[in-house]
């Protein structure tokens, strides 16, 4: 990817996914498995203030249950504030650099 995640979806519409389900999650983890990349970023982030996770769109409380081993909604690993779906994790959540140049998984409302 030559752009970071939030900066190339700002200009269209979209945002970075935001998992609210499990078969969202389901669904997601399905996509980002066909890109066949080693992670890929979703919408979660701890960078406003750390060790509280939320969605970077909406504000709201990350919530999920798919997390990788060691990791959970309230356990991040320091200085990574951005959530990451990884290969090596079978595609469980896990906390990144949100610098890293990586894939993204984009929403947006068709409305």
């Amino acid at each position: 990817m030559s752009e970071f995640p939030w900066i190339a979806c700002r200009g269209n519409g979209s945002k970075l996914v935001e998992i609210e389900t499990t078969d969202e999650y389901d669904f997601v983890k399905e996509l980002a498995q066909d890109m066949n990349t080693t992670a890929v970023h979703i919408g979660g982030t701890d960078a406003l203030s750390d060790g509280t996770m939320i969605w970077w769109s909406s504000l709201q409380p990350v919530n999920l249950t798919a997390w990788a081993p060691g990791f959970s909604n309230n356990f991040y690993t320091t200085g990574d504030d951005c959530l990451l779906l990884e290969q090596f994790n079978d595609y469980k959540v896990n906390t990144g650099d949100c610098n890293s140049r990586l894939s993204y998984i984009r929403e947006r409302d068709l409305n």
